[in-house]
């Protein structure tokens, strides 16, 4: 075999272990793109999970409070209709006074 013919072989040999090594590396930051993902999918997941039921549970408060807010509205309706009229006149004052 010539010289030139055995550089050439001995080139095509070492650019052939490149590339598969460079395909090795590929694979492995695939696969570990593919992990963090995966991994950042569940944990996006799990938080809108959580906000979901933060989410639920502010709205039984608020309803629970709404439906306390009316038994005593009902239970006391004159006290209601002056708790309110004073609370209008206090803030009408301080909106006036600006």
């Amino acid at each position: 075999m010539p010289v030139n013919e055995q550089t050439t072989s001995r080139q095509d040999d070492r650019l052939k272990e490149g590339v598969a090594q460079l395909q090795d590396e590929f694979d492995e930051v695939r696969e570990g793109a593919a992990e963090m993902a995966e991994a950042a999918r569940k944990r996006v997941q799990r938080e809108a999970e959580h906000v979901a039921d933060l989410a639920k549970a502010g709205g039984e408060q608020a309803q629970e409070l709404g439906d306390s807010l009316m038994r005593t509205v009902r239970t006391h309706p004159t006290a209601s209709i002056l708790v309110s009229l004073g609370v209008g006149v206090i803030i009408g004052r301080l909106v006036a006074s600006r």
